[in-house]
């Protein structure tokens, strides 16, 4: 099976952002993270670079995936 990139500028654009929040994650993780009741200075950067990281993936897979155009009479419709 092949994957064509429909956009091009989001599937950087979700590469890059992914990438350097992967940067941030490996950073985040020499600081202490402590627990959920007691967070340490580690906690947040790196659970919200896990989340940032799947809105990256999420711009890639978006990128690459196909649009569906339904026509209805004169109603035009698409889903993404």
């Amino acid at each position: 099976m092949r994957v064509a990139i429909r956009n091009r500028k989001e599937f950087a654009a979700g590469v890059l952002f992914s990438s350097i929040r992967v940067c941030v994650a490996i950073l985040a993780r020499n600081h202490t993270f402590g627990t959920a009741t007691s967070i340490g200075p580690g906690y947040f950067p790196f659970c919200l670079a896990l989340v940032l990281i799947g809105l990256g993936v999420a711009s890639i897979v978006r990128s690459a995936r196909s649009s569906i155009t339904i026509s209805i009479g004169k109603l035009l419709l698409t889903a993404i």
